[in-house]
């Protein structure tokens, strides 16, 4: 039998990734609008990826005509997600990003900003067309 090099392996990591924040709000979204609206998180394609870095956009979409609006990027590590990258599409600003509840108090700036308030205005309208 082999020797065993591993020794004891550590309990799975349980941290929520900005991803899971993402997945969360597009839920409360789409919740909170009746559907209406719906809160996407897309992976990122047709960006080379490299083994330190995932990218998800933070899309809201009109299924009543198809619309989709890109609201925000964010750019982590899969293994030690933060410092993070945020990028606000609507004010055209990016930030860094220290951990999770930085993550979370700057991701509610972008979407509780006046430009942003603008666009979900209009988004709402959309819908109704």
């Amino acid at each position: 039998m082999p020797d065993d090099l591993w020794g004891e392996l550590p309990a799975a990591d349980n941290r929520r990734t900005p991803r899971d924040v993402l997945t969360e709000q597009a839920g409360l979204l789409t919740n909170k609008t009746r559907g209406k609206l719906e809160g996407r998180v897309r992976q990122r394609l047709g960006v080379k990826r490299s083994e330190k870095s995932d990218i998800y956009t933070f899309e809201i979409n009109v299924p009543a005509n198809s619309y989709t609006f890109g609201v925000c990027t964010i750019e982590f590590d899969p293994i030690s997600l933060y410092p993070a990258k945020l990028y606000d599409k609507v004010k055209g600003k990016g930030c860094e990003i220290s951990d999770e509840n930085d993550f979370k108090e700057k991701l509610g700036e972008v979407f509780q900003s006046n430009e942003m308030r603008e666009v979900m205005a209009a988004l709402l309208r959309m819908s109704e067309e």
